[in-house]
């Protein structure tokens, strides 16, 4: 069986995924390397790009904010990116909304509190829940007696290390919340509310 990858340009010049080549739901299912599409975009045999592969230890990747460990990036040539997060008491972005990203949250170890919308709910370990482009989310550890909840976070396409990259860098400008907003919506991410600590009033 071949497998080839769909450049489509029309969304997102850089974003491929892999089908096979007799795939029912592309190209009416004539999906072949050279093929065209009607969302103008292009099959590419496997020989037309290069896919990095990654195998990390527990204590590798890239470490952002002291919460996340990046083990897969658009830093490293992905398409997505994978990390591992330990979050303690209150850590936790404000509320905000992505706008081309899906959020997506696996937890391993504790209790996460999650806000999507206006609703608030718990995952537990082995709970699941993702988030697409445009709508208003966070989470925090909201118990104060729980070590941190370890959390796997994958977002797609790839791209949040390249935003903690640049903050990494940003140095007394860090301090700067018109900067810092500034430098999150050049990547695509608009705060809109609060933090859960200060919505649940645990701050």
């Amino acid at each position: 069986m071949k497998y080839f990858a769909y450049e489509n340009w029309r969304a997102h010049g850089h974003i491929t995924k892999v089908h096979r080549q007799d795939c029912p739901f592309c190209n009416n299912g004539k999906g072949m390397a050279g093929g065209t599409r009607p969302d103008n975009g292009r099959w590419l045999g496997l020989g037309e790009f290069e896919r990095q592969e990654d195998a990390l230890r527990s204590s590798e990747g890239d470490v952002y904010e002291h919460l996340w460990r990046f083990k897969h990036g658009s830093l490293r040539g992905g398409r997505f990116d994978f990390m591992v997060g330990n979050i303690g008491y209150l850590d936790g972005p404000p509320l905000h909304v992505h706008r081309e990203q899906d959020d997506t949250f696996f937890v391993l170890e504790g209790v996460l509190a999650v806000q999507v919308g206006d609703e608030v709910f718990d995952l537990g370990p082995g709970d699941f829940a993702t988030v697409p482009p445009g709508v208003p989310h966070t989470f925090s550890n909201i118990r104060k007696d729980q070590p941190p909840v370890k959390v796997v976070n994958l977002m797609t396409p790839g791209g949040l290390d390249e935003q903690f990259r640049d903050m990494s860098l940003m140095g007394e400008a860090a301090s700067d919340p018109d900067e810092v907003a500034q430098l999150r919506e050049k990547h695509g991410v608009t705060m809109v509310g609060p933090t859960l600590g200060v919505k649940l009033g645990l701050t």
